[in-house]
Order: structure tokens, then sequence, then C-alpha cells
């Protein structure tokens, strides 16, 4: 799914923000923002009907979530949506692979110790960080992720 392409008025900084907290604070006005936009209609209508690859995605990145302490998760999120659709990208591919690796696999990789106080700040459990970083396979990839994780401490 290309953000970008699909939801251009959506991946302005700051509109994503503005709609999460209008429909925490007041649905009317929440519905008056999106009334005028389909973009943010089509949205809103598929956060509820996905296609099953993207429901799987959707579910993934759910998990995660819960993973994270109520506090943290709330920091986590906030600062996500500061990010940009590329970075965005990055973080997402994380999420589902940290789920993805959720087993007893015998072995106990660690991660690389710049991953160390992001692991430590969010609680996460340092096999599957391992895992969710070395499951990329270019080293330029797992460079941008520590980068863009680094961003979240």
């Amino acid at each position: 799914m290309n953000r970008r392409k699909d939801y251009p008025y959506l991946s302005r900084k700051g509109t994503l923000s503005r709609a999460l907290e209008l429909c925490k604070e007041d649905l009317r006005r929440f519905r008056e923002f999106t009334e005028n936009r389909y973009e943010m209609k089509k949205f809103v209508a598929q956060l509820f009907e996905l296609h099953p690859f993207l429901e799987g995605r959707r579910d993934l990145i759910w998990k995660f979530l819960k993973t994270l302490p109520a506090r943290k998760r709330k920091e986590f999120i906030h600062k996500y949506l500061q990010l940009g659709d590329k970075d965005r990208r990055v973080i997402d591919t994380f999420m589902r692979n940290y789920v993805r690796y959720d087993r007893n696999w015998g072995l106990r990789p660690k991660p690389p110790a710049e991953l160390y106080p992001f692991t430590q700040k969010y609680r996460l459990k340092k096999t599957q960080t391992a895992l969710a970083y070395w499951a990329l396979d270019k080293k330029k990839e797992r460079k941008k992720l520590i980068n863009r994780l680094l961003r979240f401490i």
C-alpha cells in the first residue's frame, strides 16, 4: 500500500494526528472534519473492512502495540505519527516481524548494541528484537531501522 499515492491528504504532517484527537474529543467535530474529504472517508471505512492481507498486517501491528506498557504505547504512537511515510514503512516492517518471531526458537540471539536503549525503554524481548532486526536482508535496511528506532528514545 502506497500511503502517499492512496492518501495524499492524510500523508500531510499533522492531519492524521488531528483526526485522532478529534475522534477522541468530539465525534461530531470528527464527522465534520471527515465529511468534506473523500480520502478521509475512504480511510475510516477501510479501518473496518480490509482485504484479508491488510487485515493480517493490521493485526500484527495491534499485537505489537499491546506488548508495550500503556504509557510507553501512547508515547510510541505519538512519535510514530510524527514520522514521514518512508520512516513509517521501516517501523511497520519491524513491528510486524517482531510479532511474527514471537516463539521459542531454542536460541537466543542478541540485538545489536545500538538497539539496547530502545529495547529497554519499551521493554521489548531481546530475542524477538534481534530476529526482527536480522529479518531485514540488506545491511543498509538494518542501518535505516536502527536510525529510525533511535528516534523513539
